[in-house]
C-alpha cells in the first residue's frame, strides 16, 4: 500500500512541474502580445476610448496623444462630449442610441470635430461599438482616425470644382440666352446654385441721379426688394465705386461698416460679406452684378479673379446683345415704313400722325386734317388742341385709352367720336404704336385715324335689330345658351341664365364650370365640343334654388361670326311637368298592378286561413247535435268549438288591419323626435327588456323624421321586438339602431345578434303568416305589417341576415 502512494505521489508531481511549465509559457506568451498591442496602441494610427454608458471616459490609448496630442491624465474619469465640438454633438448621441438599439452592430460618424491640444479642431471619423457587457471591456469603445488633411484635400477640390462650375454655367448662359434680362436672371440663378452664394441681384444704374433699378435676382425676400427698391447708392460706397472705375469693391466684415442702416439690414439677412462687380456696354458701367455670402471673409483673391472674369464675360456678351438690338430696331423701322407706305397706297382716307412726348407737339398728315375738318396748314398740333375735338361724352374714355400703361403691348386701337369746327359728329377710329428709345424708354407716339361715321351708323342700326332679337329671345320660355371651345358662355338668355340664378350679363365670357351650380348645367351641353347637331331627349340637374328639373336639349354647332373659333349653340326645353305626368301615370298603373297582386293574396288568405276554422266550427257544430255523446266528450268538442271561433275571430281582425292600411292614409305627418320614440317603446317592453338583460346601442344622425308618428312607432316597436323574442339562448340580446343621411334621404338600420334567419327564403320573410322559428309564440303578422307600414310611407326595407349571425333590416326613406 505505501508503494502506490509513493507512486501516485510521483506521478502528481511530475504533472504539476508539466504544468508550471505551460503556465510559465503561456505567461511568456501572453507578455509578448501585451507588448505588441502596447506598440499597435501606441503607433497605430488610430486612437481608441473606452467609456462608460453615460460617457465617463475610463481608458485612452497612448496613440491619442499622436491624434490629439493629449495625454491619458488629460481626459481620465472626464465626460467624452468635452472632446467633441457642439455643432457634432447631435452626431455623437445619434450614434450612442444606434449602438444601443442594436448593440451587435457597429455606428459610424464621418465627419466628427474634435479639438486638439494646440487648439485646432480636427475632422474625425469614429466608430462606436457597445462592449459594456464584456467583463473585459465593461464600455463602450469608440475607435477613431484623423481625416483633417483628407477633408482638406476634398474640401479644395470641391472649391475648385465650384469655381470651375460657375464659370463654366456663366458662359453657357451668355451662349444660350435670348437678351439681356434673361442673360441677368441665369447670372443671378448660377451664383446661388453652383456659386454657393445668398443673395444675388444686377441693377441698372442711373450715375446722374446715383440711382439703380434692380432688374434681376435670385434668392431674394420681400425684405430685399424693400430695401433695394428705387435705391440711391452712397457716394463713395460700393456701387459708386464700380461706376467710377473701380474693378470691384468687396466688403470682408458686413458688421465693421460704417453704414448702420445696411449694417440692420445685413445682420436680419444673415449677410456677412459682399463684393460689388462693374457691368460694362461699350466701356461704359450701366450696372453691377451684387454677391452676398453668409461667411465673413469669403471673397479670397482666386473667388475674386473668378468673379472678375464672369463680369467681363457678361460684359462682353451686353455688347453682343446691344449690336443684335440696334439691328433689330433698324429692321423694324425700316418695316414699320413699308408698312405705312403700304397702308397708304391701299387705304384710301386714311389719316396719319406722330406725338414726340418731350415736346407733346403732334405732326398730323393732309388726310388726317381733311377728316378732322382743320386746314391743310394747320399740321402742327398740340395735344391740348387734339383733346379738344373730342367729343365730351368720350373725352374721358380717350384719355384712358391713351395713358402709357395701356401701352405695354407697344400698341392701342380704340373708337371715339369728334366734333369739327362745322360741328358735324364723326366717328373715329385710331390705333397707336409706342416708339421706345435704346433703353426701352417710351419717346414717341405713332397712330393712324379713320372716319368711320358710315360703318358706325350702318353698325348702330344693327344693334337695334340685335336688340329687338333679343327681347324676343328673352321672352320664350325655352333656355338658349352658347358656349365657345374653350367653355366660356357666349350667349344666354334669361330663362338659361334663371337656371342658375344669375343674368345673362352675368354670365357672358364665363367659364360654366366656374360658376356655382355650373356642373349641373354642364350636362346640357352634352359632350364638350360636338361635330354633329345632336338632341338629348332627358336630362336631370338642380337649378340654383335646388329644384330638380328635366330638360330635353337640342345642340347645333357653329362658328361665330367674324371668327374663325368654334361655338356649340344649345336650345333646351323644360319637361319636367311632362315628366311628372308620365311618372304619375306610370306610378299609378304601378299602384293597380300592385292592388291586383294584393287583391289576390287577400283572396289566397280568405280562401285559406279561413277555410280551416269555418270548417272547423262547421263540423263541431254538426259532431254537438249529436245527443249520444257523453257529456266530457261534449265539453271537449265546446272547448275544440270556441277555441275555432277564436281563431276565426284574429284572422279576420288581422285582415281587418291590413285593410285599413291599404285605404288612403287620414293622420297627418309631424315632426318625430326618433330618440324619443325608441324611449318609449323601451318604457313599454321594460319588464321583457329586464329579464333578457336587453343592450341598446343607438347612432342617431337623423334625430328627427317628418312621418306618420303610430305607423313609425309600429315599425319600431316590431323590429325591436323581434330582435328580443329571437335571441340567442347563450348570449344577452344586443340591439343596435342607427340612422344617417344617404344621397337620397333617410336611411335607417335595425340590427341585433339573434339566431338570424336564412335568406334562401327572403322572399317568404315579409309575407303574411310566414314564421321561420316555431320554438317562439307569433303568427306571421308583424313583418308583413312592417313592410307594408314602411311602403305606405313611401319607403323600401330590406333584410341582411344569416343563421346564427343575427340580423340587419334596412329601411330607406326618400327626400
Amino acid at each position: 500500500m505505501k508503494i502506490l502512494t509513493d507512486y501516485w505521489r510521483l506521478g502528481f508531481r511530475a504533472k504539476l512541474r508539466a504544468a508550471q511549465r505551460q503556465l510559465v509559457a503561456a505567461e511568456v506568451q501572453l507578455k509578448t502580445l501585451e507588448k505588441k498591442f502596447q506598440i499597435l496602441n501606441e503607433k497605430g494610427g488610430n486612437g481608441i476610448i473606452i467609456m462608460t454608458a453615460e460617457g465617463t471616459i475610463n481608458y485612452i490609448a497612448s496613440s491619442v496623444l499622436n491624434i490629439l496630442g493629449y495625454i491619458e491624465a488629460d481626459f481620465l474619469n472626464r465626460n467624452v462630449r468635452l472632446l467633441i465640438h457642439e455643432n457634432s454633438i447631435a452626431y455623437f448621441e445619434r450614434a450612442i442610441e444606434a449602438i444601443k438599439s442594436s448593440p451587435d452592430d457597429d455606428a459610424v460618424i464621418e465627419s466628427l470635430m474634435m479639438p486638439h491640444a494646440d487648439g485646432s479642431w480636427r475632422t474625425i471619423e469614429a466608430t462606436l461599438r457597445d462592449l459594456t457587457n464584456d467583463e473585459s471591456i465593461g464600455g463602450i469603445v469608440i475607435n477613431f482616425r484623423d481625416i483633417t488633411s483628407h477633408r482638406i484635400t476634398s474640401d479644395k477640390l470641391l472649391y475648385v470644382n465650384r469655381l470651375y462650375s460657375f464659370i463654366s454655367q456663366i458662359n453657357q448662359s451668355i451662349v444660350h440666352a435670348k437678351d439681356e434680362r434673361e442673360l441677368f436672371e441665369h447670372a443671378c440663378r448660377i451664383a446661388l446654385e453652383p456659386g454657393l452664394f445668398r443673395f444675388a441681384w444686377i441693377g441698372l444704374v442711373d450715375s446722374d441721379l446715383r440711382r439703380i433699378e434692380m432688374i434681376a435676382s435670385a434668392g431674394a425676400t420681400q425684405k430685399d426688394f424693400d430695401y433695394f427698391y428705387n435705391y440711391t447708392y452712397d457716394q463713395h460706397g460700393p456701387i459708386d465705386n464700380v461706376v467710377n472705375g473701380q474693378d470691384f469693391f468687396v466688403v470682408s466684415d458686413i458688421e465693421n461698416k460704417s453704414n448702420n442702416k445696411f449694417i440692420v439690414y445685413a445682420h436680419e439677412r444673415g449677410f456677412k460679406s459682399a463684393i460689388c462687380l462693374p457691368l460694362k456696354k461699350s466701356g461704359v458701367v450701366v450696372g453691377s452684378f451684387n454677391l452676398y455670402s453668409g461667411d465673413k471673409h469669403f471673397f479670397n483673391p482666386q473667388e475674386i479673379a473668378l468673379l472678375i472674369e464672369a463680369t467681363s464675360d457678361l460684359s462682353f456678351a451686353l455688347d453682343v446683345f446691344e449690336n443684335d438690338k440696334q439691328r433689330t430696331l433698324a429692321e423694324q423701322r425700316l418695316r414699320h415704313s413699308e408698312y405705312r407706305l403700304k397702308q397708304a397706297q391701299e387705304i384710301a382716307h386714311l389719316g396719319s400722325w406722330q406725338l414726340h412726348f418731350r415736346t407733346g407737339i403732334q405732326h398730323w398728315s393732309e388726310e388726317a386734317l381733311r377728316i378732322y375738318g382743320l386746314p391743310l396748314s394747320d399740321s402742327v398740333q398740340t395735344l391740348d388742341q387734339w383733346l379738344s375735338y373730342v367729343h365730351p361724352d368720350d373725352l374721358e374714355y380717350v384719355l384712358e385709352m391713351t395713358t402709357l400703361d395701356k401701352f405695354q403691348e407697344n400698341s392701342v386701337a380704340f373708337f371715339h367720336r369728334i366734333i369739327r369746327p362745322d360741328n358735324q359728329v364723326r366717328y373715329l377710329y385710331c390705333h397707336a404704336l409706342i416708339e421706345k428709345n435704346e433703353r426701352g424708354k417710351p419717346f414717341e407716339l405713332q397712330g393712324i385715324v379713320h372716319d368711320v361715321t358710315d360703318a358706325k351708323l350702318t353698325e348702330t342700326a344693327l344693334v337695334e335689330s340685335k336688340s329687338n332679337l333679343r327681347k324676343i329671345v328673352d321672352t320664350i320660355p325655352q333656355a338658349i345658351f352658347a358656349k365657345d371651345s374653350d367653355g366660356k358662355i357666349v350667349f344666354a338668355n334669361k330663362s338659361f341664365a334663371a337656371i342658375l340664378g344669375l343674368k345673362p350679363k352675368q354670365l357672358i365670357h364665363k367659364k360654366v364650370l366656374d360658376l356655382s351650380g355650373g356642373k349641373q348645367v354642364a350636362k346640357l351641353f352634352g359632350e364638350s365640343m360636338q361635330t354633329k347637331a345632336s338632341i338629348i331627349p332627358e336630362i336631370e340637374i338642380q337649378d340654383s334654388t335646388g329644384t330638380t328639373r328635366i330638360f330635353s336639349t337640342t345642340n347645333v354647332p357653329y362658328t361665330i361670326p367674324g371668327k374663325s373659333t368654334q361655338a356649340l349653340l344649345a336650345i333646351a326645353t323644360d319637361i319636367t311637368q311632362q315628366k311628372h305626368t308620365e311618372d304619375e301615370r306610370t306610378k299609378m298603373v304601378s299602384d293597380i298592378v300592385q292592388r291586383n297582386k294584393d287583391l289576390e293574396q287577400f283572396s289566397y288568405i280568405v280562401s285559406h286561413n279561413l277555410r280551416a276554422p269555418v270548417a272547423n266550427i262547421i263540423g263541431l257544430s254538426t259532431e254537438l247535435e249529436d245527443k249520444d255523446y257523453p257529456e266530457d266528450v261534449r265539453e271537449i268538442l265546446q272547448m275544440q268549438l270556441s277555441k275555432s271561433v277564436r281563431r276565426l275571430d284574429e284572422v279576420i281582425t288581422d285582415l281587418n288591419r291590413i285593410l285599413q292600411l291599404k285605404t288612403e292614409i287620414i293622420e297627418e305627418k309631424e315632426e318625430v323626435h326618433l330618440g324619443g320614440l325608441i324611449s318609449d317603446i323601451q318604457s313599454s317592453l321594460s319588464r321583457l327588456i329586464a329579464e333578457e338583460q336587453v343592450a341598446f346601442k343607438t347612432d342617431l344622425g337623423i334625430e328627427k323624421l317628418h312621418t306618420l308618428k303610430s305607423y313609425q312607432h309600429s315599425i319600431f316597436y316590431n323590429l325591436i321586438s323581434n330582435s328580443i323574442k329571437y335571441r340567442r339562448p347563450d348570449a344577452p340580446p344586443v340591439v343596435e339602431i342607427r340612422t344617417l343621411k344617404t344621397a337620397k334621404g333617410t336611411r335607417i338600420t335595425f340590427k341585433d345578434n339573434g339566431i338570424g334567419i336564412d335568406l334562401n327564403k327572403q322572399n317568404q320573410i315579409f309575407g303574411l303568416y310566414k314564421r321561420f322559428h316555431h320554438h317562439v309564440e307569433g303568427k306571421g303578422v308583424g313583418l308583413f305589417m312592417v313592410k307594408t307600414q314602411v311602403e305606405a310611407l313611401g319607403g323600401r326595407i330590406s333584410v341582411n341576415s344569416a343563421i346564427d349571425s343575427g340580423t340587419e333590416f334596412i329601411i330607406d326613406y326618400d327626400g
